[in-house]
């Protein structure tokens, strides 16, 4: 994994890792571009907040997808360099081993701030799905991985899960992969311009890239969003 020059980075900031892991499975061609327009509108509203020197200093963001096979389409860039890539469509959907995979990156880039004597924020994974997992199924092998894996990271504190589906998404998998500690799964209110509401909002709630936890109630700042509901 590229270290992007970490030894030359100022060490009184603190890094804060974001991975968005998408799900690139059974889009339709009017959909992915959607998606890339959706990942367009977050890196210009992330631009403006670093332009108008709003605090962001520090945000390093990465691009997982599955679909077809699990990609690492960025690794961790600094926020002022992040250019969006421009994803396309495939046909399965190996959720679990694509939440494996973000895990492994984010345990490795703490390595790397450690190593290098850098501070760092509570890593954040956003996990943005549209179909069923079908590299795994409830109580199999995959399934239970998953399962430790998530429950492990979060009860020692080491990231934060926030998954959401968008209308295809199996919310039930989702609600059962979502330990108790952590937020409730999210779902993306289904209309035209889904993927652009769902990275409007994650742009546009600075408290998440500081820490969901801070969050006076995340159920409040749920319903106030005219994007997003929690699932049921």
């Amino acid at each position: 994994m590229s270290e992007h020059d970490l030894e030359s980075v100022n060490s009184t900031i603190a890094k804060q890792p974001i991975v968005f892991v998408l799900d690139t499975s059974n889009l339709t061609k009017r959909q992915i571009s959607a998606l890339n327009e959706g990942l367009e509108l977050f890196h210009d509203e992330m631009e403006y907040l670093v332009d108008e020197h709003i605090s962001f200093e520090g945000v390093e963001i990465a691009v997982v997808t599955y679909g077809g096979d699990v990609t690492v389409e960025q690794e961790f860039t600094p926020i002022e360099q992040w250019i969006p890539p421009t994803l396309s469509r495939e046909r399965y959907s190996p959720m679990g081993e694509a939440i494996i995979e973000t895990c492994r990156m984010v345990e490795d880039r703490k390595e790397e701030y450690q190593a290098n004597g850098l501070p760092y924020r509570k890593p954040e994974i956003w996990l943005l799905a549209n179909s069923s997992p079908t590299d795994m199924n409830k109580g199999d092998k995959r399934w239970s991985q998953v399962e430790t894996v998530l429950e492990t990271g979060i009860n020692n504190d080491a990231f934060r899960f926030i998954q959401a589906g968008v209308t295809g998404a199996d919310l039930e998998t989702l609600s059962q992969l979502s330990p108790e500690t952590d937020i409730p799964p999210l779902k993306v209110k289904e209309q035209e311009n889904m993927f652009r509401d769902y990275f409007e909002f994650v742009a546009e709630s600075p408290r998440s890239f500081t820490s969901v936890a801070a969050y006076i109630s995340v159920t409040d700042i749920i319903e106030d969003s005219a994007a997003l509901t929690l699932v049921d």
